[in-house]
């Protein structure tokens, strides 16, 4: 240690000899530690950013300028750094105080179910601050009892809390958007738990039924009463349950080979009736996640088409000649005026797994399929929307090609 010393001792009188290679050091040192302080300054800035937008970013620079008209209390490189740790504090505070008082007036907080059940799915951390800006914003009170039961104990961690009463007034508002239109709405729930209390919720505003893109939520679906739309677009339905779906009646199956298509169809013969299915068919340029291969490729549909025709023995098919053009039937298209606007609308009635609005095709199941099949020319059918009541007027009734 001594030896260190003296060394350093001899350098250092050596260097004086030299004022300007001195001065330059001095400055060299000067410069890095100006530059740490600016870099420590925007790292501060940045995390204030992080932490609560452009309020954090105005508290950090407001701290810093405060702390050099003060005679800088804390030295300059600690001021951003230190800055940012007060904005995170306060920002917690913020928080925790928005939770627990921040409710709306005149909004009642929501109150644990009868019983103590709770629905609720295990949710990511980037799915919650996805949506926790929106839900702050539009449902404060949610977000009040999830903090509430939490501290409760009455849910656990990464568990997210659904407020069916908004899910309903959603799926409402987007029904009457679609009987407008005249689209028919499904939904799907396999992101949310597959609960059934929401299905009855979404059902009963409207939409025709449950997307299940796997066996085991169209069996939850089923098993609870709900209407099945679409079942196995993702998962194949595995034989040993192919009776009580297809008994449930789904409005089409998503096969991905012909052994599944004659599986559904000896399951349906069993039970007298009819399913419908739909083939997923591969683009060349087609990509699929991993583990959701399967179906058939574009090049090969004409004999898969000739192969299934001889197992769906059974399918009803439309002969638009022998559709009866006084009335409104699937098959025809139709001319119709908006008595409310004044607007002439162009529909084709087909089925429900043909249904397209884009293309001016609409379901016979519809609101306003419905409303129509039977009419005549001259006739004005009524459909009911949340909204009230829309009037047309039938104009024409012709063959379509």
């Amino acid at each position: 240690m001594g030896f260190e010393v003296l060394s350093l001792d001899k350098i250092g009188s050596f260097l004086n000899r030299f004022p300007a290679l001195k001065m330059s050091g001095d400055n060299i040192r000067t410069s890095m530690t100006m530059i740490l302080e600016v870099a420590l300054l925007v790292g501060g800035i940045n995390a204030g950013s992080q932490i609560w937008g452009g309020t954090g970013i105005f508290m950090v620079v407001g701290l810093y300028i405060l702390n050099e008209v003060l005679g800088r209390p804390v030295i300059k490189m600690a001021a951003a750094p230190l800055a940012a740790i007060v904005v995170g504090v306060l920002a917690n505070i913020a928080a925790a105080c928005f939770l627990c008082k921040g409710l709306p007036r005149g909004r009642k907080p929501l109150t644990l179910p009868e019983g103590g059940q709770m629905m609720g799915t295990q949710l990511s951390l980037k799915g919650i601050v996805m949506f926790l800006d929106r839900l702050l914003t539009s449902n404060p009170a949610l977000a009040e009892l999830a903090f509430e039961w939490h501290r409760q104990g009455i849910i656990e961690p990464d568990t997210y809390v659904l407020d069916l009463d908004a899910i309903a007034q959603n799926a409402r508002a987007m029904q009457n958007e679609a009987c407008e239109c005249g689209i028919t709405l499904y939904y799907m729930l396999k992101q949310i738990g597959r609960n059934p209390l929401i299905a009855q919720a979404v059902e009963g505003a409207g939409f025709r039924g449950a997307v299940c893109v796997d066996w085991r939520e169209a069996l939850v679906m089923a098993r609870a009463g709900m209407h099945l739309g679409n079942v196995g677009h993702l998962v194949q339905t595995p034989v040993s349950v192919l009776p009580e779906i297809v008994a449930a009646k789904p409005d089409i199956m998503t096969v991905y080979s012909i052994e599944k298509a004659r599986q559904i169809g000896e399951a349906a013969a069993k039970l007298e009736l009819q399913q419908p299915i739909m083939l997923r068919v591969l683009g060349p340029n087609d990509t699929l996640y991993s583990g959701q291969y399967g179906g058939f490729r574009i090049e090969e549909l004409r004999p898969v088409i000739e192969e299934l025709e001889k197992i769906l023995k059974n399918a009803e098919v439309v002969v638009e000649d022998e559709v009866d053009l006084d009335r409104i039937n699937i098959g025809c298209k139709v001319k119709i005026l908006d008595l409310e606007y004044d607007e002439e609308l162009d529909y084709k009635i087909v089925g429900s797994t043909e249904a397209n609005s884009l293309k001016g095709k609409i379901s016979n199941e519809s609101p306003v399929g419905k409303a129509l099949m039977g009419a005549r020319i001259g006739d004005v059918v009524e459909v009911e929307t949340q909204d009230g009541v829309i009037r047309y007027k039938v104009l024409e009734i012709e063959r379509s090609n």
